[in-house]
């Protein structure tokens, strides 16, 4: 090969990872990198997690975005998921709540040892029913509040969604 070819090749491959959206650090099981939420409904979230996890071993995250940059809402919640290592190894429970504020996404990514409980359409009402309108009114606190309560409650076997169609359809805010 030509070596400007050989030289766009490798800048494609060496640059191809710098336009995917950067994983923050895990500070917490609440990260809001946005900085939407206040000190107050942070830390109550941070408790109620870890009170959840001291009691069950599930691990349950939050992450807050202001813009996922492109990139697809589904695919950066695995890699956040893997990068963070949600879960305990072999028992793959780990969920994350993830929020990209100005992408007006939503999306619960769920681990395999936890789908059986926190399903697809059960976590699409979630977003729906708890988390979306709560956005759609501008109160976010309230909406991450509901989602995680929802999300822990389903897993703890407390919360009956409202039964539904197939459960598919927009998770946009």
């Amino acid at each position: 090969l030509p070596s400007c070819v050989l030289s766009l090749i490798l800048v494609g491959l060496i640059g191809a990872p710098l336009l995917a959206t950067e994983v923050p650090f895990l500070s917490g099981r609440v990260n809001d990198v946005a900085g939407i939420l206040s000190a107050s409904t942070h830390a109550e979230l941070e408790s109620l997690l870890k009170s959840h996890e001291d009691s069950t071993s599930n691990q349950v995250a939050v992450l807050i975005m202001v813009s996922l940059e492109g990139e697809s809402i589904e695919e950066y919640s695995i890699r956040v998921a893997e990068t963070w290592k949600l879960g305990q190894k072999g028992k793959d429970n780990g969920v994350l709540l993830l929020v990209s504020r100005d992408d007006r996404k939503v999306r619960i990514e769920v681990g395999r040892g936890l789908e059986g409980d926190l399903t697809d359409q059960t976590s699409g009402m979630i977003i729906r029913h708890e988390i979306v309108p709560r956005f759609r009114d501008g109160d976010y606190d309230a909406g991450v509040r509901a989602g995680v309560i929802a999300i822990l409650g389903v897993i703890e076997g407390s919360y009956k969604p409202e039964s539904e169609g197939d459960g598919f359809g927009d998770t946009g805010v």
